[in-house]
């Protein structure tokens, strides 16, 4: 199930990490602001530690902090066709831009070197109407070359393609031999963070190759910039077209899709009025600014954030706490599998004699 709290928490913790990193990034919050102003909350987040807890914190040592909390989370209506089908899937590539070979000019400094690896286009191997992505490599001499793409400089909006959630890498490939002989990579920072190697069981057809990263956390997989194909065994000639890119999710079974209404607060806590304002106002801008990607990375549709302060209670601290909470309200869909292999009892009652 999608674990809203953990979301927040693990973004909040990366967009502080960020702001420590990149302090001009604070000057986009807070335009408008004196330049004293921005510089004193560059000074203090640069030396001081911000955490992100679940509940309330109790214990003064913990703030400043951001605190999640759960205000409610209903089921929303019933819709018609709940039933969902025994897998989903996304497209990360048509293979049709941005992939260059090993040998391109793009990656190689001595650009006279003899050409192992080629990789272009084909228009005499179409598969559903598109050029597919063709990979040529020499006997001897390909080993460990292949076919990269690096997303930034590719069509796709964003630079980055997203994995979460799924349960395997699913592509189409046309080969001139079979076995063992390729690895899939994909990486967040570089090429080949994690590889996988599969097998090509035919010859000269179509085939649908899965590539299983199950074994991969989600938060490797929520910004993948990388993805490669690399030779590994260069004992043949090498001549392979390659098709349509997707990430999968596979369930086993029919799900039904139950649809939740959640409503979080994140609340901003300090001993320090303006603080807390400095505190509220980076988790606003933040959420704003990722909408978009919370909503393809994560699955939080329908988002929207409301504000305000809350009452202190000092009666309940071991000292007078600020606090102002953004309310974050999303719809996520929770994918349960189909109740099955019921089976009917049939219970006979006999004759019940009433006494009086």
């Amino acid at each position: 199930m999608i674990a809203v709290d953990e979301i927040l928490h693990d973004n909040l913790d990366s967009w502080i990490s960020e702001i420590r990193s990149n302090p001009s990034i604070l000057n986009q919050i807070f335009e408008g602001r004196t330049v004293e102003r921005i510089e004193a909350v560059k000074q203090y987040i640069a030396s001081n530690e911000i955490r992100t807890v679940y509940h309330h914190p109790r214990d003064d040592t913990e703030w400043p902090c951001y605190a999640i909390v759960l205000e409610s989370s209903a089921e929303a209506e019933q819709v018609i066709g709940q039933s969902g089908d025994a897998y989903d899937e996304i497209l990360v590539s048509r293979m049709e831009d941005g992939w260059i070979g090993s040998d391109s000019d793009i990656l190689r400094d001595n650009i006279y070197a003899p050409v192992t690896v080629k990789q272009f286009y084909s228009t005499m191997e179409i598969k559903d109407g598109r050029r597919s992505c063709h990979l040529v490599g020499s006997k001897g001499t390909s080993e460990d070359k292949g076919i990269f793409i690096d997303f930034r400089n590719s069509v796709l909006e964003g630079g980055r393609v997203s994995l979460v959630g799924k349960n395997y890498v699913t592509f189409w490939i046309k080969s001139n031999r079979v076995g063992g002989f390729l690895k899939f990579g994909f990486g967040k920072s570089a090429q080949g963070e994690y590889e996988f190697p599969f097998n090509i069981s035919v010859r000269n057809l179509w085939e649908r190759i899965r590539v299983d990263i199950r074994g991969i956390s989600d938060s490797e997989k929520s910004s993948v910039r990388y993805m490669s194909f690399v030779i590994t065994d260069d004992s043949q000639d090498i001549d392979v077209y390659i098709d349509e890119l997707k990430g999968e999710l596979t369930y086993g079974t029919v799900m039904e899709e139950v649809y939740l209404n959640n409503v979080y607060r994140v609340e901003s806590w300090s001993v320090n009025a303006d603080l807390t304002l400095v505190l509220y106002q980076i988790i606003l801008w933040n959420l704003l600014k990722y909408r978009a990607y919370l909503e393809t990375s994560w699955g939080l549709y329908e988002q929207r954030v409301e504000g305000g302060d809350i009452m202190p209670r000092p009666e309940l601290y071991p000292a007078f706490v600020y606090v102002r909470g953004l309310t974050y309200s999303c719809k996520t869909i929770e994918l349960v599998p189909r109740e099955t292999e019921l089976v009917a009892l049939d219970v006979k009652v006999g004759r019940t004699d009433f006494g009086y």
